[in-house]
């Protein structure tokens, strides 16, 4: 039986409770897996028959091999976007069978998955449509996937959260000068040294470096200061960050929103300096005991007193928020 359906998000159930198997829908473009304890190697496999296939998103898969990926990717040349969650079926081995057999990848996103090492993105370079890379909480990367991802030339994209990436592999940084969004959250190995490489990145839109307590002031004076795109900084939990950073950056005229919660240094004159900023309309501010209750008023009464599409926006108090890349999947 052939099932014609464009897309299909396929949950956790027994298996005597489906009545279709994954090789049911011979032109499904995008599909969805999650929690899905009861899946193994045997009602993986028929996914290799969905040759149409652009997106593929699992997560909390814990029963299908890696050996099971390999042989499912190696029949899925259209591919455009993986993504993957805490599941078993990824290891270097499966990465690497990935990466040689879907050529025509945009997007690969992999969290919590902590046997990755840096050999499994050693080709990840001849993939020269990739503009998004996730590799989130995946403990054993270190610079050595920095060097081997720097001939991503088109990446636009990139998140190394909680990853063992030091100052050295942020030089490779430099190559990748068209990237709008980069993550470095929670690094404890990058200092001022590793991010004064970013200056290079003339294009860079959004910028967090959240959680990479050794950073000072020095980066935001001498290096993130120059990002004059920059549209969205993220420095939460920095703590040697200072009133005299958030100064360095009253030349960025296209800021819109600031995270710098977790900064007990920073006071009132800090966030004044930045008051004649034209788009800063977002800060996040917890954590910060030297900010007084009075600036925090003032920074919630201006919030009401324009509409939000008034050239004239005042700061407002929210949460910190990312934007993604959207892909065609049609093209």
């Amino acid at each position: 039986l052939e099932i014609n359906l464009p897309g299909l998000r396929w949950e956790d159930m027994k298996d005597h409770e489906r009545p279709f198997t994954l090789g049911s829908f011979p032109r499904l473009r995008e599909l969805i897996i999650t929690g899905s304890s009861s899946l193994t190697d045997q009602s993986f496999l028929p996914i290799s028959k969905l040759t149409n296939l652009k997106l593929l998103n699992m997560k909390d898969i814990e029963k299908v091999s890696p050996g099971a990926l390999s042989s499912v990717v190696s029949n899925l040349g259209r591919l455009r976007v993986f993504n993957c969650r805490g599941t078993s079926l990824i290891s270097d081995s499966s990465m690497q069978d990935l990466i040689r057999c879907c050529k025509k990848l945009q997007s690969i996103s992999i969290f919590n998955v902590r046997r990755l090492t840096d050999s499994a993105f050693e080709q990840c370079h001849t993939l020269d449509r990739l503009q998004k890379l996730v590799v989130s909480n995946c403990l054993l990367l270190s610079d050595g996937f920095l060097h081997f991802i720097s001939g991503n030339v088109k990446m636009a994209h990139l998140n190394v959260t909680r990853t063992k990436i030091t100052d050295v592999g942020m030089v490779t940084l430099q190559n990748l000068t068209n990237l709008r969004n980069l993550i470095v959250m929670q690094c404890a190995g990058v200092t001022d040294v590793g991010v004064s490489n970013l200056r290079q990145l003339r294009c860079l839109e959004q910028l967090t470096i959240s959680g990479c307590s050794a950073v000072t002031d020095a980066s935001l004076r001498n290096d993130i200061s120059l990002l004059s795109s920059l549209q969205s900084l993220y420095i939460t939990r920095c703590p040697l960050v200072t009133d005299d950073g958030l100064r360095a950056l009253s030349q960025l005229t296209n800021l819109t929103e600031l995270a710098a919660g977790y900064c007990p240094q920073l006071s009132d004159e800090g966030i004044a300096s930045l008051a004649h900023l034209p788009r800063l309309t977002m800060f996040y501010l917890p954590g910060c005991p030297k900010i007084s209750a009075d600036m925090r008023l003032k920074i919630k009464a201006n919030a009401s007193d324009e509409a939000p599409g008034s050239p004239n926006r005042p700061v407002r108090v929210q949460t910190q928020q990312r934007r993604s890349l959207q892909f065609p999947l049609s093209k």
